[in-house]
């Protein structure tokens, strides 16, 4: 893989971006986070499954309204994922 190509790949477990390093005697792609068990995907799989994750939030919220009125914040989204995954 050309290390051009790896600003076209993600995480495939949090879907962040992935770096190139040099690990035991060769190149790997991996992620900067260190997220087990590795591995990567497309931009375009990441588009894809967060498009499929908002249909699906959208059925449920339409099936379950009770659901919609019982959300969270912003600042609790926020607060709740900077605990999670370390991010803003």
């Amino acid at each position: 893989m050309l290390f051009s190509q790896v600003k076209k790949r993600r995480c495939a477990i949090c879907w962040g971006p992935v770096v190139y390093r040099w690990v035991g005697d060769d190149w790997h792609v991996v992620c900067p986070k260190g997220c087990e068990p590795g591995g990567h995907v497309s931009e375009e799989y990441v588009e894809v499954a967060q498009a499929h994750d908002a249909y699906m939030a959208a059925e449920v919220a339409s099936n379950y309204p009770e659901l919609v009125e019982n959300q969270p914040s912003k600042e609790e989204l926020s607060k709740n994922r900077q605990a999670l995954f370390g991010e803003e």
